[in-house]
């Protein structure tokens, strides 16, 4: 998607539906969640924007599975 910090990625089932999105730069999975959807959130969930996610001195890997479980948990609360 242009413009975006991200490469979102969609995941199809063999209809031709989409049935979940990666991030590829985090190795995200967002199941039942489509690009835009997981786009929407993540966009903005920066440390610089967000004080709930701050990056401190947490190894890359560790950066990437907090920032998944932090936009997994807002992409949750959309839902609900």
């Amino acid at each position: 998607m242009a413009g975006s910090r991200f490469t979102y990625q969609a995941e199809h089932d063999e209809d031709g539906n989409i049935i979940g999105t990666h991030i590829l730069e985090t190795g995200g999975y967002f199941a039942g969640r489509t690009p835009k959807e997981v786009e929407a959130l993540a966009e903005n969930l920066y440390p610089e924007l967000d004080p709930e996610f701050k990056r401190n001195a947490m190894q890359q890997e560790f950066y990437d599975i907090h920032f998944n479980h932090c936009l997994r948990r807002r992409l949750n609360n959309v839902q609900g």
